[in-house]
Protein backbone atom coordinates (compact mmCIF):
# COMPACT_ATOMS: atom_id res chain seq x y z
CA UNK A 1 0.00 0.00 0.00
CA UNK A 2 2.92 2.35 0.63
CA UNK A 3 4.09 1.86 -2.96
CA UNK A 4 0.56 2.55 -4.21
CA UNK A 5 0.52 5.82 -2.28
CA UNK A 6 3.84 6.84 -3.78
CA UNK A 7 2.60 5.90 -7.24
CA UNK A 8 -0.48 8.06 -6.61
CA UNK A 9 1.77 11.01 -5.76
CA UNK A 10 3.69 10.42 -8.98
CA UNK A 11 0.47 10.40 -11.02
CA UNK A 12 -0.78 13.57 -9.32
CA UNK A 13 2.38 15.36 -10.34
CA UNK A 14 3.08 13.94 -13.78
CA UNK A 15 -0.27 12.83 -15.23
CA UNK A 16 -3.27 14.57 -13.73
CA UNK A 17 -1.48 17.92 -13.60
CA UNK A 18 -0.86 18.18 -17.35
CA UNK A 19 -3.94 20.21 -18.31
CA UNK A 20 -5.70 17.34 -20.14
CA UNK A 21 -7.69 16.62 -16.99
CA UNK A 22 -10.14 19.30 -15.90
CA UNK A 23 -10.77 17.49 -12.62
CA UNK A 24 -8.70 15.09 -10.55
CA UNK A 25 -9.96 14.78 -6.99
CA UNK A 26 -8.68 12.00 -4.76
CA UNK A 27 -11.20 10.06 -2.68
CA UNK A 28 -8.97 9.13 0.22
CA UNK A 29 -11.64 8.09 2.72
CA UNK A 30 -11.58 4.41 3.69
CA UNK A 31 -15.21 4.00 2.63
CA UNK A 32 -14.42 5.28 -0.86
CA UNK A 33 -11.43 2.98 -1.17
CA UNK A 34 -13.62 0.00 -0.27
CA UNK A 35 -16.12 0.88 -2.99
CA UNK A 36 -13.41 0.96 -5.65
CA UNK A 37 -12.75 4.68 -5.88
CA UNK A 38 -9.28 6.19 -5.79
CA UNK A 39 -9.92 9.36 -7.75
CA UNK A 40 -12.69 11.24 -9.58
CA UNK A 41 -11.60 12.32 -13.07
CA UNK A 42 -13.00 14.58 -15.76
CA UNK A 43 -11.47 14.58 -19.25
CA UNK A 44 -13.61 16.86 -21.47
CA UNK A 45 -11.79 16.03 -24.71
CA UNK A 46 -12.96 12.41 -24.57
CA UNK A 47 -16.32 13.05 -22.91
CA UNK A 48 -15.49 11.80 -19.42
CA UNK A 49 -17.03 13.73 -16.53
CA UNK A 50 -16.81 12.88 -12.83
CA UNK A 51 -15.77 9.30 -13.51
CA UNK A 52 -15.03 7.01 -10.56
CA UNK A 53 -11.57 5.59 -11.22
CA UNK A 54 -9.67 2.80 -9.47
CA UNK A 55 -5.90 3.01 -9.94
CA UNK A 56 -4.16 -0.35 -10.24
CA UNK A 57 -0.37 -0.50 -10.40
CA UNK A 58 1.60 -3.61 -11.26
CA UNK A 59 3.93 -2.92 -8.34
CA UNK A 60 5.28 -6.44 -7.80
CA UNK A 61 6.96 -6.72 -11.18
CA UNK A 62 9.54 -4.17 -12.36
CA UNK A 63 9.99 -4.03 -15.29
CA UNK A 64 6.36 -4.88 -15.82
CA UNK A 65 4.86 -8.01 -17.32
CA UNK A 66 2.98 -7.73 -20.65
CA UNK A 67 -0.27 -8.61 -18.85
CA UNK A 68 -2.47 -7.33 -16.04
CA UNK A 69 -4.35 -9.48 -13.54
CA UNK A 70 -7.94 -8.74 -12.50
CA UNK A 71 -9.20 -10.18 -9.22
CA UNK A 72 -12.15 -12.60 -9.27
CA UNK A 73 -12.14 -13.81 -5.65
CA UNK A 74 -10.01 -14.06 -2.52
CA UNK A 75 -10.21 -15.23 1.10
CA UNK A 76 -10.86 -12.90 4.02
CA UNK A 77 -8.93 -13.18 7.29
CA UNK A 78 -11.55 -15.60 8.63
CA UNK A 79 -11.44 -17.79 5.53
CA UNK A 80 -14.63 -16.53 3.87
CA UNK A 81 -14.66 -16.25 0.09
CA UNK A 82 -14.92 -12.61 -1.02
CA UNK A 83 -15.81 -11.56 -4.55
CA UNK A 84 -12.99 -9.79 -6.38
CA UNK A 85 -13.09 -6.20 -7.56
CA UNK A 86 -13.78 -6.95 -11.23
CA UNK A 87 -17.14 -8.67 -10.77
CA UNK A 88 -18.26 -7.20 -7.43
CA UNK A 89 -21.43 -5.25 -8.23
CA UNK A 90 -21.06 -3.28 -5.00
CA UNK A 91 -17.97 -1.57 -6.42
CA UNK A 92 -18.70 1.83 -7.92
CA UNK A 93 -15.68 1.76 -10.24
CA UNK A 94 -16.38 3.04 -13.76
CA UNK A 95 -12.81 3.02 -15.07
CA UNK A 96 -9.51 1.38 -14.21
CA UNK A 97 -6.23 3.19 -14.65
CA UNK A 98 -3.83 0.28 -15.15
CA UNK A 99 -0.16 1.10 -14.65
CA UNK A 100 2.94 -0.79 -15.74
CA UNK A 101 6.15 0.35 -14.04
CA UNK A 102 8.99 -0.04 -16.53
CA UNK A 103 11.79 1.74 -14.69
CA UNK A 104 12.14 2.69 -11.03
CA UNK A 105 15.77 3.70 -11.05
CA UNK A 106 16.94 0.16 -10.43
CA UNK A 107 14.87 -0.17 -7.24
CA UNK A 108 12.16 -2.76 -6.65
CA UNK A 109 11.22 -2.22 -2.99
CA UNK A 110 10.44 0.72 -0.69
CA UNK A 111 9.80 2.91 -3.69
CA UNK A 112 9.22 6.65 -3.41
CA UNK A 113 7.45 8.80 -5.99
CA UNK A 114 10.81 10.19 -7.14
CA UNK A 115 12.03 6.67 -7.97
CA UNK A 116 9.61 6.16 -10.85
CA UNK A 117 11.40 6.93 -14.10
CA UNK A 118 9.07 5.38 -16.67
CA UNK A 119 5.53 4.08 -16.50
CA UNK A 120 2.98 3.05 -19.11
CA UNK A 121 -0.72 3.45 -18.45
CA UNK A 122 -4.14 2.80 -19.94
CA UNK A 123 -7.52 4.12 -18.85
CA UNK A 124 -10.11 1.41 -19.54
CA UNK A 125 -13.82 1.41 -18.90
CA UNK A 126 -14.78 -1.39 -16.53
CA UNK A 127 -17.86 -2.22 -18.62
CA UNK A 128 -15.69 -2.60 -21.73
CA UNK A 129 -13.53 -5.21 -20.01
CA UNK A 130 -16.62 -7.10 -18.85
CA UNK A 131 -18.15 -6.88 -22.35
CA UNK A 132 -14.89 -8.13 -23.90
CA UNK A 133 -14.80 -11.15 -21.60
CA UNK A 134 -18.51 -11.80 -22.19
CA UNK A 135 -17.95 -11.78 -25.96
CA UNK A 136 -15.32 -14.46 -25.37
CA UNK A 137 -17.66 -16.72 -23.41
CA UNK A 138 -17.17 -15.38 -19.89
CA UNK A 139 -20.11 -13.37 -18.63
CA UNK A 140 -19.94 -12.13 -15.05
CA UNK A 141 -21.89 -15.20 -13.96
CA UNK A 142 -19.51 -17.49 -15.85
CA UNK A 143 -16.51 -15.78 -14.25
CA UNK A 144 -17.98 -16.41 -10.81
CA UNK A 145 -18.60 -20.05 -11.70
CA UNK A 146 -15.06 -20.41 -13.03
CA UNK A 147 -13.55 -18.94 -9.86
CA UNK A 148 -15.58 -21.36 -7.73
CA UNK A 149 -14.53 -24.28 -9.92
CA UNK A 150 -10.85 -23.33 -9.67
CA UNK A 151 -10.99 -22.91 -5.89
CA UNK A 152 -12.74 -26.25 -5.46
CA UNK A 153 -10.12 -27.98 -7.61
CA UNK A 154 -7.38 -26.51 -5.40
CA UNK A 155 -4.66 -26.62 -8.06
CA UNK A 156 -2.46 -23.52 -8.05
CA UNK A 157 -0.86 -21.84 -11.03
CA UNK A 158 -2.12 -20.91 -14.51
CA UNK A 159 -5.36 -22.39 -15.83
CA UNK A 160 -6.45 -22.48 -19.48
CA UNK A 161 -3.28 -20.75 -20.59
CA UNK A 162 -2.71 -21.27 -24.30
CA UNK A 163 0.14 -20.05 -26.47
CA UNK A 164 -2.14 -17.75 -28.44
CA UNK A 165 -4.76 -17.00 -25.77
CA UNK A 166 -5.34 -13.38 -24.83
CA UNK A 167 -6.36 -14.27 -21.28
CA UNK A 168 -6.15 -17.08 -18.75
CA UNK A 169 -6.80 -17.71 -15.06
CA UNK A 170 -4.32 -17.92 -12.18
CA UNK A 171 -4.78 -19.33 -8.70
CA UNK A 172 -2.22 -18.37 -6.03
CA UNK A 173 -2.34 -20.65 -2.98
CA UNK A 174 0.90 -19.50 -1.37
CA UNK A 175 -0.62 -16.18 -0.27
CA UNK A 176 -2.90 -15.96 2.76
CA UNK A 177 -5.71 -14.44 0.70
CA UNK A 178 -5.37 -17.11 -2.04
CA UNK A 179 -6.54 -14.86 -4.89
CA UNK A 180 -7.99 -16.14 -8.13
CA UNK A 181 -7.32 -13.76 -11.01
CA UNK A 182 -8.01 -13.52 -14.68
CA UNK A 183 -4.84 -12.42 -16.46
CA UNK A 184 -5.34 -10.42 -19.66
CA UNK A 185 -2.64 -9.48 -22.12
CA UNK A 186 -1.69 -5.82 -22.30
CA UNK A 187 -2.52 -5.61 -26.02
CA UNK A 188 -6.17 -6.24 -25.17
CA UNK A 189 -6.25 -3.37 -22.69
CA UNK A 190 -4.62 -1.12 -25.25
CA UNK A 191 -7.34 -1.98 -27.78
CA UNK A 192 -10.05 -1.22 -25.22
CA UNK A 193 -8.43 1.90 -23.76
CA UNK A 194 -10.00 5.35 -23.99
CA UNK A 195 -6.65 6.87 -23.02
CA UNK A 196 -3.11 5.50 -22.97
CA UNK A 197 0.40 6.82 -22.75
CA UNK A 198 3.89 6.75 -21.28
CA UNK A 199 5.42 9.02 -18.67
CA UNK A 200 9.19 9.37 -18.44
CA UNK A 201 10.97 11.57 -15.92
Amino acid sequence: MNVERELARFLDKHLYNNGYFSKAVRTDLYESQMTGSDIILSIPKIGIENAVVDEKGQTQYIPALPTFALELSFLSSNGSIIEGWLTDIEKKTEYYLLIWIQDAGGKKWNLKSSDFKKIDYVLVRRADIINYLSSNGYTTAKLREKAKEIRNAGISGPIDKGVNSDFYFFYTTKLVEQPINIVIRRVVYERLAVLKGTIET
